[in-house]
């Protein structure tokens, strides 16, 4: 729906809020621009810019690491300092994929279309960041637009800092060139899903060491902590959805229920590292020891693991995909090796060991 020449993107009940942007979207950033500002991150060249959401990760992250300056680049526009120093913005989920992983990009086996950016923050630094986000559409253009419903600030306030989220451009999808909004939550100080994964060390680091991502091993759990259960009876729409590879395999859990783990982007994204990543130690490894520790808890370990081996299982997911039987077994080779020397899992369940108290996604069509 548009007016006075504008479309609205987003309206509240009673025209109490809306946002309004005129079209096409702009961008004071040009296209020619973006692989600089990709060398100036020392991200590397593979990590293509077709997506939306990764030339906003590029201007986010420049932002972030000028915010102490800003004021004095765009007087205009930020007319109070927004922070003394840089901020630290950390990715995770499919964006951190695409910048560690080659096979995650163009071209690559396990090259997916990115719809978003998922970020953590330091909690001490929410408030400067919440209002570097809210400032980028009039900083580079209203591509990079970022804005809070009423009940974006009401969540906010609820969590009191440790956690929020904002509205922000997810694709210029049509022909009229119309976007599309998402919610984009901001995590602080930790990754908490269906579990928990603490990442105050790596925000601790210089963010350009880390390829401004979390550690690969904690991308890894962050994917493979994925699970939930469902009630049996819907196990034969699974399979005629073609997601029956969803399901894990654990004897021990409710005879009436089946557990549900990693969707096809997310195996994809974890064969992508594995592909691509030796384990081992140093830079661009995937550590067994760093593992061991993230995974000390028994509760995570016990849904990675489930993840991990229910891959091995399905190994025609990555041949859909694309995989070569060389591909295939060097990702199975070195998730046995981990398997192998991770520590076992004994502890026997029959009930949920996960959190509950997060948000259910849709695993099908009509459920």
């Amino acid at each position: 729906m548009s007016t006075n020449g504008k479309i609205v993107l987003y309206e509240e009940p009673g025209g109490i809020y809306r946002v309004e942007v005129e079209l096409p979207l702009s961008s004071k950033v040009k296209p020619e621009e973006f692989p600089k500002i990709r060398d100036e991150l020392e991200i590397p060249s593979y990590v293509d810019l077709e997506y939306l959401p990764i030339k906003s990760a590029l201007v986010m992250l420049t932002a972030a690491r000028n915010a102490h300056q800003l004021h004095k680049e765009f007087p205009d526009v930020v007319r109070k300092r927004i922070s003394k120093k840089p901020l630290d913005i950390l990715i995770f989920g499919g964006g951190a994929f695409k910048l560690h992983c080659p096979s995650c990009n163009a071209g690559g086996v396990f090259e997916r279309e990115l719809h978003d950016i998922d970020i953590v923050v330091p909690r001490k630094q929410g408030g400067a960041i919440r209002k570097l986000l809210l400032a980028l559409s009039d900083l580079y253009g209203t591509m990079f637009l970022h804005f809070m419903s009423t009940s974006d600030r009401i969540f906010a306030m609820q969590r009191r800092g440790s956690r929020f989220r904002l509205r922000s451009i997810k694709t210029i999808s049509n022909e009229e060139g119309h976007p599309t909004v998402e919610v984009m939550d901001i995590l602080t100080n930790e990754i908490d899903m269906r579990h928990t994964v603490n990442v105050e060390d790596e925000l601790k680091e210089d963010p350009k060491k880390l390829l401004y991502t979390i550690g690969l091993e904690k991308m890894l759990a962050t994917k493979c902590q994925f699970i939930m259960d469902m009630d049996k009876a819907v196990q034969k729409q699974l399979e005629e959805q073609g997601v029956l590879y969803r399901q894990l395999h654990y004897e021990h859990y409710k005879k009436d229920k089946i557990i549900i783990g990693m969707e096809k982007k997310d195996i994809k994204d974890v064969s992508a590292a594995f592909l691509d990543h030796p384990l081992g130690e140093g830079p661009e490894t995937i550590d067994v020891e760093k593992m061991k520790q993230i995974l000390s808890d028994k509760k995570i370990l016990k849904t990675v693991r489930l993840n991990l081996e229910n891959l091995l299982h399905n190994q025609d997911v990555l041949e859909s995909a694309g995989a070569s039987t060389s591909q295939i077994s060097t990702i199975t080779t070195k998730i046995e090796d981990l398997l192998e020397q991770l520590p076992k899992s004994d502890k026997k369940w029959s009930k949920p060991w996960w959190n509950l108290d997060v948000e259910t996604p849709e695993i099908f069509e009509g459920h």
